[in-house]
């Protein structure tokens, strides 16, 4: 569900109302002027089929809290977000199908790498105009070997994965 350039004004009702889309795959709400508390995002909790949630605007801890609950989550862009701690991000360790975070133009600092340096499936995560130093940056590459990260327009290539060794079959 995509609304336009601008999200508005989104009460807690229409937010429990998209929740209730059998068949919602993927959220973009841009540009949201009023704060939805995490009792309004708990009706995504649990909702199985939504992989990509795209949010800018206003968002709590706890509420994104209740977004890292979708178990099947992918990707999560929460750009221009202010306020979101490391205990805000420490939830999304538990999302095992989450390959993508965008956390571009956030308060973001080296604090907040240490959740997301536990998320195993993490394989893009992208780090503009946040506070982040080079040495979280370095620290977060070696917590995360397979992992781009894109931080101030330079990408951080990910190391290869290792390569599965093809054993010679054994003669009898």
């Amino acid at each position: 569900v995509q609304r336009g350039d601008e999200c508005g004004v989104l009460t807690a009702k229409g937010l429990s109302q998209l929740a209730a889309l059998p068949h919602l795959e993927i959220l973009a709400l841009s540009h949201c002027s009023e704060a939805l508390t995490a009792e309004a995002w708990s009706a995504f909790r649990g909702k199985r089929l939504l992989r990509w949630v795209n949010l800018d605007g206003v968002l709590s801890d706890a509420a994104l809290a209740e977004i890292a609950a979708c178990p099947q989550l992918e990707v999560l862009t929460i750009s221009g977000v202010r306020g979101i701690t490391a205990a805000g991000l420490r939830p999304l360790a538990n999302c095992r199908w989450l390959t993508e975070i965008h956390l571009e133009n956030t308060d973001l600092d080296d604090d907040g790498l240490e959740p997301l340096a536990k998320i195993r499936s993490l394989r893009l995560l992208f780090l503009d105009g946040t506070r982040v130093t080079p040495q979280g940056l370095a620290r977060l590459h070696t917590a995360l070997p397979h992992c781009a990260i894109v931080y101030n327009g330079t990408m951080i290539l990910p190391d290869p994965l290792p390569a599965v060794s093809k054993a010679a079959p054994t003669s009898r």
